[in-house]
């Protein structure tokens, strides 16, 4: 057996015993144990579905620790291990980039396992399961045994990983985000929840802006609520960390002392003044015109 072990030869048993841990395996007078884990490169569950005692399979020895009476040494087999394992050949069936069909075989509070090929099994992370919801739990986009299309966002053979992606690349919202807003531009959107250090705004699905206090213009700062739609200023884009910095109301309040600034320069050198082009702006040269 020991030699057996050295030279992985794959020998013939007998299934004597299930237990939810294993398979024990008569292996011509002793006695091995196949753990759960070297039964299947796929996740085995349930082994007495598939297995009954007294069937024949072919295992494979992987340790013997020798005991006294030799009868009760520690044998431990591998079933999966007679077969090829399927990591050995992922780097040529499968890249980053590529978009793969896969069965959903676990569900965890983090994400889902989806099976690629049997034995190979890939994570979507939470994260990566919509462009345009909070998704708080991945039970609320997939369940156990869906058929699913996924995006290979990385493959780490050293550690048997593979993540995965449900989102479509070409339904990206913040595909071409530089062209859709361009900095400077106004634009239209929800105020969606309120932060300690601002509001975010929904611009369009899937992309959201964050408007520090900061950036909103004194006059303005108890006027809207979360659910209320506002005009606001595209300040900056991050298209790399998926960032956009908004503001409110800062424009007009700058209009608005530039005019003033424009005003008393010229009054300090008697020109005419004429009219403001912002609401505020007329209301305060009106007023500074009376006080002449």
């Amino acid at each position: 057996l020991v030699v057996a072990a050295k030279e992985r030869k794959i020998l013939e048993g007998k299934i004597s015993k299930i237990t939810d841990f294993g398979l024990f395996v008569d292996i011509g007078g002793f006695e091995g144990l196949v753990h759960i884990s070297e039964v299947s490169w796929e996740r085995a569950e349930k082994l007495e579905e598939s297995f009954e005692p007294g069937q024949q399979v072919e295992v494979v020895v992987l340790k013997v620790e020798k005991k006294q009476p030799v009868r009760n040494s520690k044998i431990s087999l591998s079933i999966k291990q007679v077969l090829e394992n399927p990591w050995s050949t992922v780097s040529s069936k499968f890249s980053v980039g590529q978009s793969v069909q896969g069965k959903v075989t676990r569900i965890t509070n983090f994400g889902a396992f989806v099976e690629l090929i049997p034995g190979v099994e890939g994570l979507v992370h939470v994260s990566e399961m919509s462009w345009i919801k909070r998704v708080n739990h991945p039970s609320e986009i997939v369940q156990q045994g869906n058929i699913v299309q996924v995006t290979i966002l990385g493959i780490d053979e050293s550690r048997k990983s593979i993540s995965l992606s449900l989102k479509d690349v070409s339904n990206d919202p913040w595909r071409d985000i530089d062209y859709r807003f361009p900095v400077g531009s106004e634009v239209p959107g929800t105020v969606s929840k309120k932060s300690r250090f601002g509001f975010f705004v929904d611009i369009a699905e899937g992309v959201t802006g964050l408007l520090v206090f900061s950036n909103i213009a004194s006059d303005k700062k108890d006027t809207f609520k979360e659910g209320d739609s506002i005009q606001v200023l595209i300040e900056s884009i991050d298209v790399e960390n998926r960032r956009i910095s908004l503001s409110y109301g800062l424009q007009e309040a700058k209009q608005d002392q530039k005019e003033v600034s424009e005003f008393l320069t010229k009054q300090s050198k008697g020109q005419p003044q004429k009219e403001s082009s912002t609401e505020f702006g007329a209301a305060l040269l009106a007023a500074l015109k009376t006080k002449k």
